[in-house]
């Protein structure tokens, strides 16, 4: 696995942890532990997602941060991805 699959693979993990926590706090509003395990993942996600856009481009539209230029369209669509 490349760098670029590492660094989505654990977004997606992190995304997946923070949903179910979510869940969790839905119904467990005042439980600090979980909430504070929520920052700390949320934390993480924000740093995992700030080092594949800078490496690889935004991971969304509103992602990457180029002021000057739209820089969505920068990289190939999957589909123009080599086999």
């Amino acid at each position: 696995m490349n760098q670029k699959e590492q660094l989505l693979k654990r977004l997606q993990s992190l995304e997946f942890a923070m949903v179910d926590l979510g869940q969790y706090l839905d119904t467990h509003p005042g439980c600090r532990e979980a909430l504070s395990y929520y920052k700390d993942l949320k934390a993480e996600h924000e740093s995992v997602k700030g080092k594949y856009e800078e490496q690889f481009g935004p991971i969304t539209a509103g992602g990457g941060g180029n002021a000057d230029y739209w820089d969505w369209i920068a990289t190939p669509w999957p589909w123009e991805l080599a086999p």
